[in-house]
């Protein structure tokens, strides 16, 4: 059956995302291309441009899809099925305002698409696959503003990156008295397209050389590695509570406070009261001082951590995870999302897998348990991963503390003997990688056919050697 997407606005022949301010696009951003414009949009608005499903050429060809303006349905007498698509980008406050009187990115709606939602016509999709974490405020403005457009909500479809969301959103309707409930589709951005990132890496001359090959067993110069570029509430803990075990300068970790992400942050101890871990926090001044005012900069790679895009796999250099035994992941999710039970994998998990080094994580309960369901394997006994079972999240960063302060206190011959034991898990864990890489195809028909597309399975001719086997590590 033909597809297609359908969009209300096109641009010099292109079609510009579903949901975009076009209250912001005015005046000399009609001398731009498409190309050209999401640069000028950036600058202008301090946001980029919505991303779309339907820029991934594997969807395209799985649904035999085609992007039309709306009334080319009727102009043209258009049959098949027809996709609407709202694309939401970068924080979800940036598409659903703090209060419901305030229109929201669901306002940008055309009449027609409104018709043809209401009435069947079109499958409806609000896509936020590129993130995971969705404040449960916004969500219940999303809830009030489809419910206000009369949108019937079993005609909603919301593509997520996220995981557990079962579980999360039944949490959120109880909470919010919710009983008319939408549709919601888990699909990892990180999957569809960070994977192929390291595959291209490891494929090209000029970027593997970015990349470890290989976990050597051997001393290191260093104990673990953790990257910490934009400070949330859990790395602003996770540094101190290592300024306190006296683990933060003689390892490499990075964070920097006079960056303009972070600086407002400095000198205000006051606003951990307003979290439930201030009876904790607030033992800790001494380090937060120290860390604000004695060293607020301290880096691993890079030096100006503004030029460095957090999603970028390519932003980090091999040397580091060759130096030091393990990585310290600190995840998106920050106290507040925890504590609300949301649950996302981003890339930064992906990125010591990629580089071929074994991990502990801070981050959503049930992260490794989510990473097994995916097929990966971690790195029980020999790291004591109990911390993931615990709800609590402070409890949860308490117990990685500990783990991380017992393997540091190895003795040099321990150290050999614990990277000797994780060395297959890291190993099988990057063949795997590339192995639900392979299968991407098969992950995704199975992804569009939850959104209730139908379609006839076929056999995805990649434009890449996704077999070639040198890149796996035998």
């Amino acid at each position: 059956m033909k597809h297609y997407h359908i969009f209300d606005t096109f641009y010099k022949g292109y079609p510009i995302p579903n949901g975009s301010d076009f209250g912001k696009l005015h005046g000399d951003c009609l001398k731009y291309s498409l190309h050209d414009i999401n640069n000028w949009y950036t600058e202008k608005n301090g946001q980029t441009f919505p991303v779309c499903l339907s820029d991934n050429d594997m969807i395209d060809a799985m649904l035999d899809a085609e992007n039309v303006p709306i009334y080319d349905i009727e102009d043209k007498n258009l049959k098949g099925t027809f996709i609407y698509q709202l694309h939401m980008f970068g924080g979800e406050g940036n598409s659903f305002p703090d209060r419901a009187d305030k229109p929201s990115i669901l306002h940008s709606i055309s009449q027609k698409a409104l018709e043809y939602i209401k009435n069947g016509k079109v499958k409806f999709i609000i896509n936020y696959f590129i993130e995971g974490v969705f404040n449960y405020h916004h969500f219940g403005i999303m809830h009030k503003h489809l419910e206000e457009l009369e949108i019937p909500f079993e005609k909603v479809y919301f593509v997520f990156g996220g995981f557990n969301t079962k579980n999360w959103y039944e949490s959120f309707c109880t909470k919010y008295n919710i009983k008319k409930k939408i549709n919601i589709v888990e699909l990892s951005w990180v999957r569809l397209h960070k994977f192929e990132e390291f595959f291209h890496m490891a494929n090209d001359p000029k970027k593997n050389v970015s990349m470890q090959n290989e976990y050597k067993v051997e001393k290191k110069k260093y104990d673990f590695l953790s990257y910490n570029r934009r400070l949330r509430l859990h790395r602003e803990l996770f540094l101190a509570y290592l300024k306190r075990y006296n683990l933060l300068e003689n390892n490499l970790v990075s964070y920097d406070y006079t960056f303009k992400e972070n600086v407002h942050l400095k000198n205000d101890f006051e606003r951990f009261q307003h979290y439930d871990v201030w009876p904790y926090a607030r033992f800790l001044k001494g380090e937060f001082d120290y860390l604000w005012n004695e060293k607020p900069k301290q880096t691993v790679d890079v030096d100006d951590v503004s030029c460095i895009w957090g999603g970028t796999i390519e932003s980090e250099w091999k040397e580091p995870y060759e130096d030091s035994m393990f990585s310290v992941v600190t995840e998106t999710a920050n106290m507040t999302s925890l504590e609300r039970g949301e649950y996302y994998l981003s890339e930064k998990i992906f990125k010591p897998i990629g580089q071929k080094h074994p991990f502990v994580v801070i981050g959503s309960h049930l992260s490794l348990e989510e990473l097994r369901r995916w097929g990966f394997k971690t790195f029980q006994p020999y790291i004591n991963e109990s911390y993931d079972s615990e709800a609590n999240h402070f409890k949860r960063l308490e117990m990685v503390l500990q783990e991380i302060k017992r393997i540091c206190n190895l003795s040099d011959d321990e150290k050999i003997k614990w990277m000797n034991s994780v060395q297959p898990i890291v190993k099988y864990n990057w063949n795997h990688l590339i192995h639900l890489l392979k299968n991407n195809y098969n992950w995704m028909e199975d992804k569009m056919k939850e959104i209730g597309l139908e379609f006839e399975s076929k056999e995805w001719k990649s434009k890449h050697p996704f077999d070639k086997e040198s890149i796996l590590w035998k």
